[in-house]
């Protein structure tokens, strides 16, 4: 029974604590500005303070008549025209007139920005009242975006005064936890953390001393949710503790929310990472401290959230019911209709109460659109084209229990069409979420619960209705991987490879020296110039049809989609679109951690799992006239090689068919062009290691067969060095790289390949690099192997060559001996030189080595290299042309010189 893991935590995280919460960074002084004032400016500027003092106070049109006195056409300086309509959205914000409160904001936000106002205080209020603005209307990306210029800005030009720092700081920890971004959690945590260990709190109140702490340690304690230290959270608390504690009772009762709601965050920090009893004791002592109806109202949902943990779903929706009992209902509070749908939730869980829980969804809709009657034809402009996690809850949840309700009643039609609306409403809110960078946990857990849904709906559909729906699940996939190749690729095609060069060089240089970093500025300022003029390989967004015509009738890819439960898969060929629900995620997993130790440790029980595997993924679809297959993964099944997989017959599927692989089909689509010539074809690298425990025997031969198959240049022993091929990075379409790789599982971005002295250059080097090769070969151990992460799929040293721009690369997925790899290497490069696709070059190589070794069939021997990316044959016909310059030079230097012995012979 599926559970969305992100509603535990998410559910009620943006419920505001307190209203004032929303102007948490300090108004403080105005910084002086060289402009000479009017009357008007020094009267704004005198009364700014109470303005915002009248509106705190919900004096309202007192607030809004002083603005009122003074007469904006007279204003002159920049700073007050700015600081006029700062104050202006502030006091409609309060008003709740949120779309005139976004437009003044905007226009502050410009004329300070437009007149180099750029470190002023205003400006970061002005960017940290928009960022909560944006929240209010459910636009959670664009306020995670303001709220992160705040905090730039104040960190960057105001860390003399702490309570800014404090305020914004636990703003932009909490957009960060909403969006689910640990690595900047971490950062700005771990930055604030040693800046308050040294602030001076000797000349501010006890009053200004609680306000400080109190709204920085809720951010903190916030945060650790999505960057859990147990040690540091109690630490935390105790501090939250301690602070109130010593307070004195004014204090106290004036900041108390903000100890009610740190122990609500903490509870939901403990209950997402699974400790259940420190949650509950969180969870306890938050009701003990709440006073009002809202908090208690909130406190029944933790209890609730508990209770869904641990899939008590009875309990949860007597607590839910609770909560509802606690609150005034009211359709424009996303809070209230987020616990009407997590009742109607609760209820479809627990067994023939689908059209129960449809029922109760129905009437939240009739609450939330009493004029929008028919919800197949729901659109997002409806919704005021709201953009938030809470949303994304409710219309993905009202999808699941329409969907189950058809389940139950095939009949149903018009329920069905109710359900597949939702779930494409909820993915196109998800795709104006989503910021394009690289995943989290957190929009992992949307994009499965969300694609779970579509999937579901999706196997009901004809194939020609497939198509468009899985255009946009596609497009809502992780995109960080396809925008770094792509940047990489407009940089071959339209950058002076000496410039290019210079950026590879002191990107390494620059991890260690502060003026390489600086030179490093200029360049990429340079590339960037020439990179502008460049538009063609501008994204494009995914088109199934576009996909499908490119391929031929022999052709096919599959492409697995695991959800929060069930693994589903696309086969898409020339003509047919097959959707298949293949199993729950849990059986695959198990049988393919079972498959892989079978193959890496050479167990002849292989058979078993190989021909179990085949039956799970490969039978379900008519592979029967498919020559070519490139397999598209995700999750554990990146670990197995699809060529050891095994028919009723025995006959591998390496070995009957074409197997490639590619990490995104947006990878595809850029692949199938050739955008940088380099001169040579071939360059090689083969390390001599210091210690004989290293040796690689099979090297020295290995790359000298490649040689004598494609030409080009050879580094071993000492002369492959690191520095050898940050030289030769632009000059060869193949690199080469037959050497040792350490691979660090819990920091991938350590992971490196071993060049000659143990020098390493790390996945972290790699990705920073432009590589545009048509093909790296990894001939090294492990170079596949590599962390799973949610959304991102394998970090691995292969993955971070394509991040680097490079089209295709060949790595292997376990420790393959030296000796079988020189022989399928010097098989896969002599077919290379004949012009073969280089998909068909290795498949063709490991055909050759089952043949002439009998005695080492099993795939752990054959099927550990693998291709990712780019399957056409290698363009070596610029080669010829280096032969062919090479040839007219020793001509024309031996015309020269006889020409010259000639002339020497003559006398005059």
């Amino acid at each position: 029974m599926k559970v969305y893991p992100y509603f535990i935590v998410l559910l009620f995280f943006f419920f505001s604590c307190e209203k004032t919460a929303k102007n948490a960074v300090e108004k403080g002084s105005l910084p002086p500005h060289t402009i000479q004032q009017s009357k008007a400016d020094s009267l704004l500027l005198g009364n700014k303070a109470n303005i915002l003092a009248l509106a705190d106070a919900y004096e309202l049109d007192s607030a809004a008549n002083l603005l009122a006195l003074i007469q904006f056409e007279n204003l002159v300086n920049p700073l007050s025209i700015g600081v006029y309509d700062y104050l202006n959205g502030y006091i409609l914000d309060y008003q709740e007139k949120y779309e005139e409160s976004i437009e003044a904001y905007q226009k502050a936000i410009r004329v300070l920005e437009e007149n180099n106002l750029n470190e002023s205080i205003d400006l970061g209020l002005a960017y940290n009242d928009l960022a909560y603005v944006y929240n209010e209307v459910s636009l959670e990306s664009e306020a995670l975006k303001y709220y992160k210029k705040a905090y730039n800005l104040i960190w960057n030009h105001h860390k003399d005064k702490p309570e800014h720092v404090a305020s914004i700081a636990n703003n932009y920890l909490g957009a960060l936890v909403g969006y689910g971004n640990a690595k900047d959690i971490s950062k700005v945590r771990s930055e604030t953390q040693s800046y308050f260990e040294r602030v001076n709190t000797k000349q501010i109140t006890a009053a200004e001393e609680l306000d400080m702490y109190s709204i920085y340690y809720l951010g903190c304690v916030k945060s650790f949710s999505k960057d859990f230290e147990e040690k540091d959270l109690v630490l935390y608390l105790q501090k939250v503790d301690q602070l109130f504690t010593a307070a004195s009772e004014k204090n106290r009762q004036n900041y108390k929310l903000r100890w009610i709601y740190t122990y609500d965050y903490a509870g939901y920090a403990y209950l997402e990472n699974k400790y259940f009893i420190k949650a509950l004791e969180c969870f306890d002592k938050m009701d003990e401290l709440a006073e009002n109806q809202r908090d208690k109202m909130k406190s029944a949902s933790n209890f609730a959230a508990y209770y869904l943990q641990t899939k008590n779903y009875k309990e949860a929706e007597k607590a839910y019911e609770k909560s509802l009992r606690l609150v005034t209902p009211n359709p424009e509070d996303v809070s209230y209709l987020m616990l009407q749908t997590a009742r109607a939730w609760m209820i479809s869980k627990q067994g023939n109460r689908e059209l129960e829980a449809k029922e109760n969804v129905q009437k939240l809709w009739q609450e939330i659109l009493p004029d929008k009657k028919d919800l197949a034809e729901l659109t997002l402009s409806d919704l005021d084209l709201a953009n938030s996690t809470r949303w994304m809850f409710i219309i993905n949840t009202t999808a699941e229990v329409y969907r189950k309700y058809f389940q139950q009643n095939p009949a149903a039609k018009q329920d069905f069409k109710v359900a597949l609306n939702m779930a494409t409403l909820s993915a196109n809110m998800f795709q104006n979420y989503y910021l394009k960078e690289s995943f989290n946990d957190n929009l992992s857990e949307y994009l499965n619960a969300n694609r779970e849904e579509f999937l579901e709906l999706m196997t009901y559909l004809p194939e020609d209705q497939i198509g468009e729906n899985l255009n946009l699940l596609e497009n809502n996939t992780s995109q960080h991987l396809w925008k770094s190749f792509l940047a990489k690729k407009s940089q071959n095609i339209s950058v002076d490879p000496k410039l290019l060069d210079q950026q590879n060089q002191l990107r390494i240089a620059g991890m260690s020296d502060e003026s390489a970093k600086q030179k490093l500025i200029e360049i990429d300022e340079k590339i960037n110039q020439q990179v502008s003029r460049y538009t063609e390989n501008k994204f494009e967004a995914i088109d199934i049809a576009n996909i499908q015509e490119k391929l031929k009738t022999d052709e096919a890819l599959l492409r697995f989609l695991p959800t929060t439960d069930w693994l589903f898969a696309v086969a898409i060929s020339k003509n047919r679109l097959q959707i298949k629900k293949i199993g729950s995620i849990g059986g695959v997993d198990s049988l393919t951690q079972v498959h892989y130790k079978h193959l890496t440790t050479i167990d002849k029980n292989f058979t078993v799992s190989a021909k179990d595997l085949f039956l799970q993924l490969i039978q379900p679809f008519d592979f029967k006239n498919i020559e070519k297959l490139t397999v598209i993964s995700e999750g554990s099944l990146l670990n197995i090689p699809f060529e050891s997989l095994m028919n009723e017959e025995g006959k591998p599927l390496g070995i009957e068919k074409n197997v490639t692989y590619a990490p995104s089909l947006y990878f595809l689509n850029a692949t199938d062009r050739k955008d940088y010539a380099a001169g040579r074809n071939l360059v090689a690298f083969a390390p001599e290691y210091n210690t004989a425990s290293q040796a690689l025997e099979n090297t020295n031969l290995e790359v000298e067969t490649l040689k004598k198959a494609m030409g080009g240049k050879v580094f071993d022993k000492n002369k492959a060095t690191k520095q050898a091929f940050l030289d030769n990075l632009l000059d060869y379409k193949v690199q080469h790289l037959a050497m040792h790789a350490t691979m660090d599982t819990a920091e991938y971005e350590n992971s490196s390949l071993l060049f000659a002295n143990n020098e390493s250059l790390s996945f972290s080097e790699i990705y920073q690099l432009t590589i545009p090769a048509e093909m790296v070969t990894l001939s090294a151990c492990n170079t596949g192997v590599g962390t799973l992460v949610n959304g991102e799929g394998l970090m691995s040293l292969s993955r971070a060559l394509l991040y680097a721009g490079t089209s295709s690369v060949v790595h292997s997925l376990w420790r393959v001996p030296d000796e079988e790899t020189a022989e399928i290497m010097g098989y896969f490069y002599q077919n290379l030189s004949e012009g073969m696709p280089k998909g068909l070059a290795l498949q063709e190589a490991k055909k050759a080595f089952v043949e002439h070794n009998p005695l080492k069939q099993h795939p752990y021997f054959w099927t550990g290299f693998v291709l990712t990316g780019d399957t056409s044959p290698l363009d070596t016909s610029n080669d010829y042309w280096w032969w062919l310059l090479g040839l007219l030079a020793l001509a024309f230097i031996y015309i020269f010189f006889r020409r010259r012995s000639a002339f020497s012979r003559q006398t005059f």
